[in-house]
């Protein structure tokens, strides 16, 4: 078993087998301040390999400060019931998985990183950083919308 596909996003979601990501591969953060809610997905395709199919895995997403606080939990439990009869002999299952993490807080600035583990053992850590949003640059063309009322 592998986590062969892990990245953050906007938003992502699963049909028919398939992960459709929006926005993949978000590295920082830029809340307006802190504390702030992440409001990104975590987007995954868990590799199976056919002997580990009928039985119950266990996933755990931590969510790790800087300071090796632990910022979120999330456990669940997943279970292949069996493989389908038109997967190859070498050919591995793949179970797209969507998580959720706009709710978790994120206290302060600086680095962070997500673990992912299957069954009691680390698979991938991504590491991402909350930064402070920069100031328009006066002068540069860059421009700033204001909302309608």
């Amino acid at each position: 078993m592998d986590v062969s596909t892990a990245l953050l996003c906007d938003a992502a979601s699963v049909r028919e087998n398939l992960l459709f990501v929006l926005g993949g591969g978000i590295t920082r953060l830029f809340p307006p301040s802190v504390p702030a809610p992440m409001n990104v997905t975590l987007a995954l395709t868990i590799s199976v390999h056919r002997q580990e199919v009928g039985r119950p895995h266990e996933l755990a997403v931590d969510v790790i400060g800087e300071d090796g606080q632990n910022i979120a939990q999330v456990r669940g439990a997943f279970q292949v019931p069996e493989a389908p009869s038109e997967l190859g002999i070498h050919e591995l299952l793949l179970l797209p998985t969507v998580i959720p993490l706009a709710g978790v807080v994120v206290p302060a600035h600086g680095w962070y990183s997500i673990e992912i583990s299957i069954d009691g053992h680390h698979h991938r850590t991504l590491p991402f950083r909350v930064v402070e949003r920069p100031a328009p640059q006066v002068g540069t063309g860059e421009v700033q919308a204001a909302p309608l009322d």
